[in-house]
């Protein structure tokens, strides 16, 4: 089977540099507004979250037009990163401080997103994430390349003051899960998503607003419902959907259906609602068991989707041999 190579601008060497600098406005917008969004999850003093999707859109972007619009994460990282660094936290603001510390977390960011896609590109450029066993190779190694940001960070949050050395490995598992989480949703829709945009037949637009709101649906009335105060462990009644999404329909529906039910679900298990937020735990805690609840159930449903993906496809080859 082909393989359809991703447009990608390596190093800047394609392209006029009008589009590789538009390139790097559009990515570093990207990751500013999808890191506000992970801030809401953040940990005191507000850097590590539990749930980071700027992570996976850095990747993703990287993966899609190369490592010539790294700046673009580079200045993302920063932006985003500024305002914690002089008001988010305890610490009355300090200047320089507060500027070796956005210097640390976007170096640490971008040389992540730099090795995570380096390593990750051979089998995941073009249709690489319709084939169910990268799905699991990514996803393995992201194990690994995701460590770099947060060990990275958090030394440098210790050593400036920000926080404090006996919470360094919580810190560090929180960012580590956080950046795994990002990476492993975000990623494979960014990668395939001038593929999946060109797809997409107006048939299935009902069925997939159906399914969405289905999964937004579940995951409101789980989390935020009636029961929610009662912490019953039901939270895999959600799967099913997610699934639904993955047979029917492809990625990005599948992505969106994801994140129907992650709004809901984070935002409840933070108030210490729902079935993983169980009573006298910390909402730091459920949330670490929010994320690998979300991180299971994005995996699981993009590797049906690759199934579904490369069974089809060998059905068509077949189809053309045999006329």
């Amino acid at each position: 089977m082909n393989e359809t190579p991703a447009p990608v601008l390596r190093d800047g060497k394609r392209g006029n540099p009008f589009k590789r600098l538009a390139l790097i406005a559009i990515v570093a917008l990207a990751y500013f507004l999808t890191g506000k969004l992970g801030i809401l999850t953040a940990i005191p003093p507000g850097f590590a979250s539990a749930i980071w999707p700027a992570s996976g859109v850095a990747v993703g972007a990287l993966v899609l037009f190369g490592s010539g619009i790294w700046p673009g994460i580079f200045l993302g990282s920063a932006a985003v990163n500024l305002g914690e660094a002089l008001f988010g936290h305890s610490m009355a603001p300090n200047n320089v401080k507060a500027l070796l510390l956005v210097l640390s977390i976007a170096s640490a960011s971008t040389i992540q997103a730099l090795v995570t896609s380096s390593v990750a590109r051979p089998f995941v450029q073009g249709k690489g994430f319709y084939r169910c066993r990268n799905i699991f190779k990514f996803t393995g190694l992201a194990l690994f390349t995701t460590m770099i940001a947060s060990t990275m960070a958090t030394l440098a949050m210790c050593a400036l003051g920000y926080t404090e050395w006996s919470v360094y490995w919580y810190s560090w598992f929180t960012w580590w899960l956080g950046d795994y989480v990002g990476v492993v949703v975000v990623t494979p829709v960014i990668a395939l998503l001038p593929l999946e945009l060109s797809r997409k037949p107006a048939q299935e637009l009902f069925e997939a607003v159906l399914i969405i709101s289905c999964g937004a649906v579940a995951s409101a009335m789980l989390f935020g419902g009636p029961a929610a105060t009662e912490h019953y462990p039901i939270a895999f009644v959600l799967i099913p959907v997610l699934i639904w999404a993955a047979f029917r329909l492809s990625y990005l529906e599948t992505f969106l259906c994801f994140v129907a039910i992650a709004v809901p679900a984070v935002w409840a298990t933070e108030r210490g609602l729902g079935p993983l937020a169980p009573a006298g735990v910390e909402p730091d805690i459920s949330l670490v068991f929010l994320q690998l609840f979300l991180v299971i159930i994005s995996v699981v449903g993009y590797a049906i989707v690759s199934l579904l993906k490369t069974r089809k496809e060998a059905e068509e080859a077949l189809a053309t041999h045999v006329k």
